[in-house]
């Protein structure tokens, strides 16, 4: 019986960087222009490099698609749909856990495998997102979500202890506030709206 193709492990922050650098959401929303993927030297492509060690790293059509499958994960607003979405995605690639040997002597290693070779990467991508198993330490999971800034779709992981994050970067949290303060002041000069009789 055959155990399947393993999944690579990848972490958040490269989840997240091939979301937002390949995903089919964030570059229609984004107000930058589009200058392409991330080249051979990017953090991105050097994760997926090192991570597919038993051959040649996704092309760019198969990160489009894994990045598209994940991305609705991080916008679902609510932790119920993001579990029924998540859930759906894994139980839909037959995800399946697989013990190993870990690097000392008698360590055990939680790895994953799929039956499809073609489903590795989105596979992938998806456990990353899962939450750590509950033990006797607990950690709390990181909240997903997606950029506040009307003009960006990027996703992040908040992984800070009040988990209230907003937007993808300081960029694009600044270009908010910035915004919003001088659409205040348009309001203030224009003075309070008049009725017509």
């Amino acid at each position: 019986m055959s155990r399947g193709h393993g999944v690579p492990a990848l972490s958040l922050a490269c989840v997240a960087g091939l979301v937002n650098e390949w995903g089919t959401e964030p570059r229609r929303v984004s107000s930058r222009p589009w200058a392409g993927y991330p080249g051979a030297a990017s953090v991105e492509r050097r994760s997926l490099a090192e991570a597919w060690v038993a051959g040649p790293a996704p092309d760019d059509a198969a990160v489009v698609a894994a990045a598209d499958a994940v991305h609705p994960v991080f916008a679902a607003t609510r932790a119920a749909e993001r579990a029924r979405l998540l859930d759906a995605l894994v139980g839909a690639l037959g995800v399946v856990p697989r013990i190993g040997a870990g690097d000392g002597a008698e360590d055990l290693a939680l790895g994953w495998s799929v039956p499809r070779r073609d489903d590795r990467l989105t596979a992938a991508l998806a456990v990353a997102l899962l939450p750590a198993p509950a033990g006797p330490h607990p950690v709390r999971a990181p909240r997903l979500g997606v950029c506040g800034a009307g003009d960006c779709a990027d996703v992040f992981a908040d992984t800070s202890p009040r988990q209230d994050r907003a937007y993808c970067s300081s960029r694009c949290q600044a270009r908010e506030r910035a915004r919003t303060r001088r659409s205040a002041e348009r309001r203030v000069v224009a003075g309070p709206a008049r009725r017509v009789r």
